[in-house]
């Protein structure tokens, strides 16, 4: 069963909130608290960066298919018409500029393809021109290129970030888990002639795993088993 940080944090704030009820300096509890909090803050900042990572990799993958688009339309299929006149009686020529059904459905075959008719554009230029097209087409083709090749890297760029942060993610869970139990035990030993304290402590330190909503609460044993296969 995957544990999603979201809900970890939500238990990791609830036991914080426990002792801030029931203060306790021993070095035993301070030095576990000092680490909840810091791999809390830690598996906080992680989540951040897998959700930036995540609307990266989207936003590179729209621009890509939006850009793609205004190729097609703005560059593309102008001079595949203008070749069809300029070359008419010439299929090998009028092939030149055009996109090609097969080509445009991966990104890099879309670009390599683009990048050989804006060549052949350059190569051809006096043609083009003959018929009215202004000069800097090639140029501001060019341009349009230039910022097209650039969006893969950012697409994988924000899925790198994104699958480097979920295995940080899994390490940090599983340390928490880790410090949570030692919690678990320490409060257990301190509060054990204390049943308003260790009932409050049993609802902060209680983890909702997922599909155990029929399944009655175990005492640490429990948890702990199922927090080490999370962790693995």
């Amino acid at each position: 069963m995957t544990l999603r940080p979201s809900v970890l944090l939500k238990v990791v704030q609830l036991i914080l909130d426990f002792f801030a009820a029931h203060p306790d300096t021993s070095p035993g509890f301070t030095a576990a608290l000092a680490k909840l909090r810091t791999l809390g803050d830690a598996l906080r900042g992680l989540t951040t960066t897998t959700q930036a990572g995540t609307a990266r990799s989207q936003k590179g993958a729209e621009r890509f298919l939006d850009l793609q688009a205004e190729i097609k339309a703005i560059f593309l299929q102008p001079l595949a018409s203008l070749a069809r006149s300029t070359y008419r009686g010439f299929p090998k020529r009028i092939a030149e500029f055009r996109l090609g059904r097969q080509v445009g459905k991966s990104r890099e075959g879309f670009l390599a393809r683009c990048t050989a008719i804006q060549q052949a554009l350059v190569a051809n230029l006096a043609d083009f021109v003959a018929l009215g097209m202004d000069p800097a087409v090639p140029e501001q083709f060019a341009a349009a290129l230039v910022e097209l090749a650039a969006l893969p890297t950012e697409v994988n760029g924000g899925r790198l970030a994104r699958k480097q942060a979920r295995g940080d993610i899994d390490r940090t869970m599983g340390q928490l888990m880790a410090t949570i139990h030692q919690l678990d035990g320490l409060v257990r030993l301190k509060y054990r002639d204390d049943v308003a304290t260790l009932s409050a402590w049993q609802v902060a330190r209680h983890i909702p795993w997922p599909n155990r909503a029929t399944t009655p609460e175990t005492p640490a044993g429990g948890d702990a088993a199922a927090g080490g296969a999370s962790a693995k």
